[in-house]
């Protein structure tokens, strides 16, 4: 068989990708700042519970991220500020529902260290916890899952849509370009690897391609 064509990834600039992030609202747009920084898929960033934060080693852990691997990242430290208000307004809604009778989090079957009793936590509530109550899996008992994917890509698509920008971007872009710019820094693609969770480096090296086509220092002969 023919081998399958490698396209190269839509990547932003730094300055486009925080144009984009600017113009998004509340907690889309950290979620943006945190698919950015840390170089987040969508669903790891609306499925972080405030257990996966770690302010103190600058770091988060993605659970059950593709292939139901968990993986450790790193998190940009201008973002402390923005996510102890984000912990601070989950506590406050936390409260609320555990005083009219409620408080449990959505438990997949994946989250195994999860118990009925331990969904009552404040540290297994999602950090971005969705407006509306819904059912567990067992259509039985009311909890509180996060926002949708879907919400964040049409809020994505939308800031794009009044940017100057022309790229045929989303909110996967953020992602690409995470990996884009530790390789312009010089970070070894090794260590990418490990913070996206590829599990083979090849997966990771089309961002070299990607970096080298958008940093070509060389003058056009017609220049």
């Amino acid at each position: 068989y023919a081998p399958k064509s490698k396209k190269l990834r839509v990547v932003f600039t730094h300055s486009e990708a925080l144009e984009v992030i600017n113009r998004l609202e509340h907690d889309i747009k950290l979620i943006a700042q945190l698919m950015y920084g840390s170089g987040l898929r969508v669903s790891e960033a609306v499925g972080l519970r405030v257990r996966d934060i770690d302010l103190q080693a600058n770091r988060l852990v993605v659970r059950n991220g593709k292939g139901g691997k968990d993986r450790v990242t790193l998190l940009a430290d201008s973002l402390k500020s923005n996510l102890l208000f984000q912990f601070e307004l989950v506590r406050r809604r936390h409260s609320a529902d555990l005083n009219r009778g409620l408080g449990r989090a959505f438990v997949a079957e994946v989250d195994r260290d999860i118990d009925d009793a331990g969904s009552k936590g404040f540290n297994v509530q999602f950090l971005f916890p969705s407006k509306y109550l819904s059912f567990d899996q067992n259509k039985v008992k009311k909890v509180r899952s996060h926002v949708s994917v879907k919400a964040v890509q049409r809020a994505v698509k939308d800031a794009l849509r009044y940017s100057q920008i022309s790229k045929n971007a989303s909110a996967h872009t953020f992602r690409h370009s995470f990996a884009t710019r530790l390789l312009e820094s010089g970070t070894n693609i090794r260590v990418i690897q490990t913070l996206l969770g590829h599990s083979q480096v090849s997966t990771t090296e089309i961002y070299t391609h990607v970096s080298s086509a958008e940093s070509i220092a060389t003058t056009s002969p017609l220049d």
